[in-house]
């Protein structure tokens, strides 16, 4: 993925709990920029604006642009910074996938997004609830690729285990919960294989 925001409690940094995700999945191959939110009180679709102005940073005045294919873009984001992944893959239909972890989506809904999504929850969750989640999974088109994933636990935090034991496993403890169209379900399949 080429973009993450990671404002916990909107506040946060990348540095202290988003770049060990960052250095990781790079090591896939992937180009990953990590960024912070302009202000700890800018909503879901400010930062969507962010994500976004960073991918095109990326990919036209960065000094690794050649090494990115602006074709094949996504978003992961936290929190608030999951409501930016939401907001930005709205206005984005070309990226190729947007990942948020405990979606902070207060004001808006997935019945716009044609961008493969994988929403990402935990059970203890107490911030962005499990409820909160299904709520927002059920608004996603039929016709749009999506998996929702919920973790046994982990609290509004997991995102953040990457300093301990689970780096090599970011989806965490046992899953306890997927909900996916086949094609999804199979690519989540192959992915827990590898972990």
């Amino acid at each position: 993925m080429n973009g993450w925001e990671h404002p916990s409690g909107c506040t946060a940094s990348w540095e202290a709990e988003g770049a060990w995700m960052g250095h990781w999945i790079a090591s896939f191959g992937f180009v990953v920029i990590g960024i912070n939110t302009n202000t700890p009180t800018d909503w879901d679709t400010a930062r969507g604006t962010q994500l976004l102005a960073a991918l095109d940073y990326l990919t036209q005045r960065s000094p690794v642009r050649d090494r990115v294919d602006p074709q094949r873009l996504g978003v992961m984001g936290h929190s608030m910074g999951g409501g930016g992944a939401i907001s930005a893959a709205q206005r984005r239909p070309s990226l190729k996938a947007a990942v948020p972890f405990a979606p902070a989506s207060f004001s808006q809904d997935l019945s716009g997004v044609q961008v493969p999504t994988m929403i990402m929850g935990a059970r203890d969750d107490g911030t962005v609830t499990p409820a909160s989640l299904d709520r927002l999974y059920a608004t996603l088109p039929t016709t749009t690729e999506g998996a929702f994933v919920e973790l046994s636990s982990g609290g509004h935090g997991f995102p953040t285990w990457g300093k301990g034991n689970r780096e090599r496993h970011p989806t965490g403890p046992v899953e306890l919960q997927r909900r996916a169209q086949p094609a999804v379900d199979s690519r989540i399949r192959a992915l827990q294989a590898k972990i």
